[in-house]
């Protein structure tokens, strides 16, 4: 089998590595993959396209040769929902069966950042991609139900850990907490860490850790972030703006706890962060907003506590594990064991092979 791959991730990416390690555990299975990355459809002006025209002769050589090399066990898998019906209709000339990786919905998300998008040209692409579509790979169960007019073609291929990249390794003896979450308004940090100040009466050396994002024009981020920082200005909160995938287990193997806090709503209901995997495959145990899909993961798998969005139910559960430190360490050696017997990449793979053989064969 081989698969042509279109994605925007780069060897120094900071998130969103679905697309990563879908391909990176499809060539585990022996599947032959090839990448294009940052794909242009040179919608902007001439002058634009100058700047990208000899990248983009090399994307296209590699997509022609691709097709040129036959259509028997080849597929083409996109990962996102942003590509135009144009270039859709494309790649249905080519007789190769597409496969999308609906693994992030663009209107869904804006309205929960409150980040104004052109919603039209987004449905645009997301009709686009489940017309032209063989096959479509939903992150979650919620949102595969979102779009029940598809189902025939859908497929839910959740979100998952990598165990060689996000080692299991001892709990540190501290009461550290981090959140990886991004700094707006929808991941509740006003919560997250009036919840600490009310931790700190029992655990006097708590310390959390929050990203923080520094960009300027999104949203309002920027507001957000610099008003969190003066209300909260104490020397037991810091703040780290974002790591390199390539760092993240050591920055990570810092920390007794992982919280991971975010609004209700369609979009959070519907999600399954990588960030929750990713902690458990380093058994550490999470502390989580009780959404859905990630409300259902932890109880399944007993790798932390969730809690029910309010600033004193959040520090209760904070409190109860690093007060805890056997629980702890039960939680993330229950997370650990998740990941390795079936919640990693490997077997993500085998459901979008077995999905293939089902839906395309």
């Amino acid at each position: 089998m081989k698969i042509l791959s279109f994605s925007h991730y780069s060897v120094k990416m900071i998130g969103g590595h679905r697309p990563y390690n879908i391909d990176k555990a499809l060539l585990k299975k022996g599947v032959e993959m090839t990448q294009i990355n940052n794909w242009a459809m040179f919608s902007f002006r001439p002058s634009g396209r100058k700047v990208f025209a000899s990248e983009q002769r090399e994307r296209e050589k590699i997509f022609d040769t691709f097709v040129e090399s036959g259509k028997k066990d080849a597929y083409i898998m996109l990962h996102g929902p942003f590509f135009p019906e144009k270039f859709m209709k494309k790649l249905v000339k080519t007789g190769i069966p597409t496969i999308m990786d609906f693994r992030d919905d663009p209107i869904l998300q804006s309205e929960m950042l409150g980040v104004d998008i052109n919603k039209k040209n987004a449905m645009a692409n997301i009709k686009a991609a489940f017309e032209y579509s063989e096959l479509i790979l939903f992150p979650s169960e919620t949102l595969k139900n979102y779009y029940p007019e598809i189902s025939e073609k859908a497929v839910t291929i959740m979100n998952a850990g990598d165990p060689d990249h996000f080692r299991f390794s001892p709990l540190p003896n501290n009461h550290h907490v981090v959140s990886l979450m991004t700094s707006a308004p929808c991941y509740m940090y006003d919560t997250l860490l009036e919840a600490c100040i009310q931790a700190r009466k029992n655990i006097t050396d708590l310390q959390i850790h929050l990203r923080y994002l520094p960009e300027k024009n999104v949203g309002d981020f920027m507001q957000f972030s610099n008003e969190i920082r003066k209300k909260y200005n104490f020397d037991w909160v810091h703040y780290f703006e974002s790591i390199p995938y390539d760092q993240i287990f050591n920055f990570l193997s810092q920390f007794q706890l992982n919280a991971i806090s975010v609004k209700k709503g369609k979009y959070s209901d519907s999600g399954l962060p990588l960030k929750l995997f990713d902690s458990m495959a380093m058994g550490r145990p999470v502390v989580i907003t009780n959404c859905t899909e990630m409300g259902k993961i932890v109880r399944e798998t007993d790798c932390g506590l969730t809690f029910e969005f309010t600033a004193e139910d959040l520090s209760e559960k904070i409190q109860k594990v690093l007060d805890n430190p056997n629980l702890a360490q039960k939680m993330g050696e229950n997370g650990r064991k998740a990941i390795e017997t079936k919640h990693s990449w490997d077997h993500r793979a085998d459901e979008i092979l077995m999905a293939i053989s089902k839906i395309l064969s």
